[in-house]
């Protein structure tokens, strides 16, 4: 029971973490897929958790019915779920991903009057050319999903080396940015604009940032 998720029978995080191990104990070669719900929480939100839960047993069978025999299935938590397939080279993982994502947008959720659909977000990383660690493999599966959310959704996305840097590099610009605006610290500047016969006509109110990691970056314009 410990190494099960209680809603759907699925291996669990401890689970899969020493399935994981054992994998790399014996250095097989194997995959991870992340796999990210997209759309659940307008489910939730729409049509109550029962009927989020029932989607969920839904994702987590098709699951079990697609990899159940050749890998291992587990819900990492929530609306999250990671598939372990040993000996499976990204090709393979490509299409059985995007066949995945079509069984998943083709299973109609209803709840009294209310249909709602799901569909999906997968990351690939592959031992060891993407680490060499549970920890490591994971994350960068991980980032590889949110890539693929970023692309726009309901797509397959296979690690790139660098991803998981360019992410964080994200992240802590975004967190630098956030400190600037509080901050007061954006600098604001009118440009003006000219019609064809050189007639003032409007201006852009333009935004630099100056920050000390990033240097001067222009954020934003809008015609006024």
């Amino acid at each position: 029971m410990a190494m099960h998720d209680e809603l759907t029978g699925l291996t669990n995080r401890a689970g899969l973490h020493d399935e994981v191990c054992e994998l790399i104990e014996v250095n097989g070669q194997f995959s991870i897929m992340f796999i990210d719900l997209d759309g659940f929480k307008l489910i939730n939100d729409t049509a109550g958790h029962d009927c989020g839960d029932n989607a969920l047993k839904s994702v987590a069978a098709k699951l079990t019915l697609r990899f159940g025999t050749q890998g291992i299935v587990t819900r990492w938590g929530g609306d999250e779920f990671v598939v372990i397939l040993p000996n499976a080279y990204h090709e393979m993982l490509l299409e059985c991903g995007n066949e995945l994502i079509s069984d998943i947008e083709a299973d109609k959720i209803v709840c009294g009057d209310i249909e709602l659909t799901l569909s999906a977000s997968i990351g690939i990383a592959e031992y060891p050319m993407h680490g060499d660690t549970v920890e490591s493999l994971l994350q960068n599966a991980d980032a590889a999903m949110y890539q693929a959310k970023l692309l726009g959704k309901g797509r397959v996305f296979l690690y790139e080396a660098g991803l998981l840097e360019s992410m964080q590099q994200q992240v802590t610009m975004l967190s630098e940015l956030r400190r600037a605006v509080n901050d007061r610290a954006l600098e604001f500047y009118l440009q003006g604009k000219y019609n064809a016969h050189s007639n003032l006509c409007g201006a852009e109110l333009l935004c630099r940032w100056r920050s000390a990691l990033h240097g001067n970056d222009p954020l934003m314009c809008s015609s006024r």
